[in-house]
Formats: C-alpha cells, structure tokens, sequence
C-alpha cells in the first residue's frame, strides 16, 4: 500500500556557510535549510519506509508535502530579508523508524548585515540565530538546540502529525509489559496524535491527561471466533489484527481521557481487548469533578471487560463506529453526558448494552445496533435522548426499557426482529415518543405503561396501561382517547 504522507510540525533547521563557492558576493550569502517532514508510513515487515515513495509521493528529490509554501529569511526585526516558494528539495536521510523525512533547500543572495536570522515556513518557525552563529554552521532543530517554535495563530499540521509510539520500552508482540514506555510518550505530548503501529501491545492502564489522540493503524477480526465476556476466542492474538492493545488490569480503567481543563482528546483506530475477569473498565471519559468537551472517538473495538466504556461529565463529544463486544455491560453513559452524538454504535454479546443514567440528555445515535445481548439492549433513565434507526436483534430481555422519570425520549423508526426485542416504557415515565414502529420476520412489541406516550406505527402486539397514550396506528380501532387516529 502506498503510505500517506502526514505534514505535521515541521523541524525547522538554518545551517549557513562562508565556504567558498557558497558566498554569492560580500554583502550576501547562500543560506542552507533543512527541513525536517514527519511523515506517517504503513509498517511493512522492518518498520522502514520505502524512502523514494514514503517522503516524496514516489519522485525522490520532489518536495511535495511542502510544495506551494513560502519559506521566509527574517531579520530581527521580523522583516522578510529573502523568501522562496518551495517547489523541490533532495533528500538527505531518514530517521531511525522511518518516520521523517529531510528535504534541503539553498536559499540564495541572503543579506548578510542582519545581526539574527529566523526561518519561518507556514506558522512555525526556527529561533533567532546570530550572525555569527549562522555563518558558524549552527544547526537549528532536532538535532542542535534549541528546537522549532510556534509563532502562534495556530499550527494547521499539527493534529495531523503523529508522535510514533516506538522505542526502547514498547514491545509490539505483547510479550512485555509496554506502560511505562507508552505513558512518558504520552506524557511528553500535550495536545498530539500519538500512533501506535500495527501489533500486540500490553499494558495495565493509560492515561491521556492534556488533549491527546491515542490512534493505531486500524482494527480487524475474524467474525465469531469470540463472542461474551470471557470467552476463550479473546485469549488468541490471531484472532485479531491491526493495532491490538491487551490490557491484564482486573480493576481500575485500562484507558482512561480526563483533563484537568476542559479540552478535547480522542482514540481512533485500535482493538482494545480486557482481560475477561474481574471488574475492570475499558475506557473511561471524563470524571465525576471535570467536564471533558469535544472528545473524539472513532473506529474503536473493544471487549472483555466487565464494563466497556463509562463516561462522566462528557459533553459535545462524537462517536463513530464504535464497536463493543463481550463486556458484562457495553456503554455506561454514568453521569451527566449530554449533547453527544454516536454514529452507527454496535454493541453485541454484552450483558445490558447501554445505560443512560438519570442525568444523561439530549445524546443523539444514528443506526444503533443491539444484537445478542443477554439482557437489555438499551436501558434509558435520562431525558431527551433520540434514537433514529436503531436495530435490535435477539437480545434476550428486550430491547429498550424506558424508565420511571425518563422525559421527553424519542425512538423513530426501530427495526425489532424478534418478540423478544420487546420495547417498554415503564410507569412514572413521561412524553416519551415512539415512531415509525415496525418489524422485520418477528412482532413489534409494545408495552407501555407512561404518561402521555405518543406511539406510531405498523404495531403487532401493543400492551397498554399508561396514562393518557396517543395511538397512532389504522391497525388498532382505538385509543385511550376513544378515537380511532388513522
């Protein structure tokens, strides 16, 4: 496959030289910079990148991650002395992990009276150099000091750029421990995208404290070979492919995003795997004293653990295909998550999938899947919670249960596919709408016992003790109102 090419914060470095040949008259010189591209490469068997293609989209000496930005040779004063467009480099070498590139380019007829120098390509920038340090050879970046400095009004690679999660400590066959390694790379990254290449990685616990993204390359599994909270499939790495994380902690959270302002952080692209006894939690986000805003979640599986994922104080957050499996309960939404939204959530082979607490609203899911769960797919305490489209299958106890003091919920258009995926609304529950009702090879059953639910639909089986029920159905000749409503 042919690896992408991240632009991410770019190492700035300014070498000059007074040599013969590089000295374009007295009163100029040729300044020579290097740039240094992290890049992001799919591992192939020895983690090193095919250089021709990996740094420069397959012409070797083509700057392209650059081409089109104007680097510019600033005096002290923060005057533009010189500039040039970026167009084309040669590379000089790659780092050990292969996760660099450096281009070098020779900007000619620099003024030489300027008593500093600073280079700036984009928002980032070298620091000043002196003169004297400059014609010297002063190599600014990762290899001299000190490093590049973001001038401000936002860095536009830097979410993009990921910190590789690789090195002395961090054993990717999960034979070692990798912890202490991976959590002083993290600690070390505020605010960045740390990735994790592909392979077996174990740990007990992560925390990602000051807006981190935890990303690996991706996930995959061979459907059926696991299923319920500690079965034996969990147990076989070759089950599983990708970025696969095995935590062996039996209490506590394995991951847990918490931070000590409010701030975003997110996980994307991995298999996290528990250890299939004990009371442990997969992912924990937020706390119950701090509100963590804007989180990102996407393309995650996660299993094995008594709970899967728990959230506290988790507002604004997005979710995407987030994938639980095999947790004694799936989704833990446990206090105050509010205004969320989760796109195409499948939770299968838990205990209950989802538990919306009482002060749990206004969370939006897209295409919600309840499937094979041993209890209840959903369990809904909050208020003002919409379901569109969800789809339940074979869930043993029913599919949603709306509880006494559940208000204002919404389930439009749920897809029920057996008699078991029964959905109830519970007596002191109240204005809770249930629509497009209808069913697919089984009944749709409807048991209602709240006030004012307003249901609507092709219904097969309705069980009615509520207060003040609004039918909506030409199927059924009546209603609590006594009149028919086609």
């Amino acid at each position: 496959m042919k690896p992408l090419p991240l632009i991410g914060s770019l190492a700035v470095a300014a070498l000059a030289f007074s040599m013969s040949g590089c000295v374009s008259s007295p009163e100029s010189f040729t300044l020579r910079v290097r740039i240094d591209v992290p890049i992001y490469v799919e591992p192939n068997s020895n983690d090193r990148p095919r250089v021709g293609s990996a740094c420069d989209g397959g012409a070797q000496g083509d700057i392209a991650p650059l081409a089109g930005e104007t680097l510019q040779v600033k005096d002290d004063s923060g005057k533009t002395i010189r500039s040039q467009v970026l167009g084309n480099g040669k590379i000089a070498n790659h780092s050990a992990y292969g996760q660099s590139c450096r281009f070098v380019v020779r900007v000619s007829g620099v003024p030489a009276s300027a008593s500093r120098y600073q280079v700036k390509v984009g928002d980032l920038a070298s620091p000043l150099a002196t003169n004297k340090q400059a014609r010297s050879g002063l190599e600014l970046g990762p290899n001299g000091s000190p490093s590049v400095t973001q001038t401000g009004g936002g860095n536009r690679w830097g979410a993009l750029l990921p910190v590789m999660l690789v090195g002395a400590g961090i054993d990717k066959t999960g034979a070692r421990d990798s912890t202490i390694a991976i959590q002083a790379i993290i600690d070390a990254n505020p605010g960045r995208v740390l990735l994790l290449p592909a392979g077996v990685y174990t740990i007990t616990a992560l925390t990602l404290s000051k807006g981190q993204h935890l990303a690996g390359v991706g996930q995959q599994d061979w459907r059926d070979r696991f299923s319920s909270f500690g079965t034996a499939g969990w147990l076989v790495n070759e089950n599983f492919n990708g970025t696969v994380i095995r935590s062996t902690l039996t209490g506590g959270s394995a991951i847990t995003i918490v931070d000590t302002e409010v701030n975003s952080g997110g996980l994307s692209d991995f298999t996290l795997i528990g250890p299939g006894t004990g009371t442990s939690v997969g992912i924990v986000l937020g706390s119950t004293t701090v509100t963590l805003v804007n989180a990102l979640i996407r393309s995650v599986k996660i299993g094995n653990f008594a709970v899967c994922v728990r959230t506290n104080l988790v507002n604004e957050g997005s979710f995407y295909d987030l994938m639980i499996r095999g947790c004694s309960l799936g989704l833990d939404l446990a206090s105050q998550t509010n205004q969320n939204a989760f796109y195409t959530l499948d939770i299968q082979w838990c205990g209950d999938g989802l538990h919306l607490s009482a002060n749990s609203r206004a969370n939006t899911f897209y295409s919600m899947i309840g499937q094979s769960n041993s209890g209840i797919a959903a369990v809904i305490s909050g208020s003002k919670n919409v379901f569109y489209n969800p789809y339940f299958e074979n869930n043993t106890t029913g599919a949603v249960d709306i509880l006494s003091g559940a208000m204002g919920n919404k389930l439009d258009s749920p897809l029920q596919n057996g008699e078991s995926d029964a959905i109830r609304v519970h007596a002191g529950a109240g204005d809770n709408a249930l629509t497009g009702i209808g069913w697919q090879g089984g009944v749709a059953t409807v048991v209602n016992a709240g006030d004012r639910t307003y249901i609507q639909g092709r219904i097969s089986r309705l069980t009615d003790t509520g207060n003040s029920t609004i039918i909506v159905d030409p199927l059924i000749p009546g209603t609590a109102y006594g009149a028919w409503l086609p």
